[in-house]
């Protein structure tokens, strides 16, 4: 489990089940964050998981003015939309060289956990509607298991990890100023695109 939130961090609560998370990030946005699943729906477990740890390291890291839960979302400027889909867990099981043959094989073998997802990753201006910036990847990750280890629970905490810090990178990327551009870039060319 991670370490409590910074001192610094102030908790709101705006409405019952709704929260909003101000760090005194450098971008003058609030942005609310949503973690949904594809067209095949996967464990929900990993998905809260998935949202609760990309809203804790965009807290963390103070990107933005505020991070607003769900249903806040009328209170905030950007939304950051994850997508999970093609999920798939597979187990893979080895022996080792010593107890091939042995009668008790089954008891000593070990388990290789693989997980893996397709992700697309969108931050989207509420105003209008415009995609800002967007990222689509396909993440990975293994666990070799020491005895008595759940190796799937450990590649999945290891695929979280990896697909929330691609994502804060995405969305913490740039300047005020950079982000402003490209809203307003985004804005015109939806524009352009409606008036077609």
């Amino acid at each position: 489990m991670r370490n409590a939130l910074p001192a610094f961090v102030a908790v709101v609560v705006l409405a019952a089940g709704s929260l909003t998370v101000a760090g005194g990030g450098c971008l003058p946005y609030r942005l609310v964050v949503a973690v949904d699943w594809g067209a095949a729906v996967g464990p929900e477990a990993l998905r809260e998981e998935l949202e609760a740890e990309l809203i804790r390291e965009l807290v963390v890291a103070a990107c933005f003015e505020a991070v607003v839960v769900a249903p806040s979302a009328d209170k905030a400027d950007l939304s950051l939309r994850l997508q999970v889909s093609d999920y798939r867990e597979e187990t893979e099981f080895e022996y080792a060289v010593s107890q091939i043959g042995a009668p008790d094989l089954d008891t000593d073998r070990l388990s290789i956990a693989h997980v893996e997802a397709t992700l697309l990753a969108e931050v989207i201006e509420l105003q209008q509607g415009s995609v800002v910036r967007s990222r689509s990847f396909r993440q990975r990750a293994q666990w070799r298991p020491t005895w008595h280890e759940d190796p799937r629970e450990h590649a999945r905490r290891q695929l979280v990890q990896e697909v929330v810090r691609a994502t804060r990178k995405l969305a913490c990327k740039g300047s005020a100023t950079k982000w402003s551009k490209e809203i307003e870039r985004a804005r015109r060319r939806d524009g352009a695109a409606a008036r077609r």
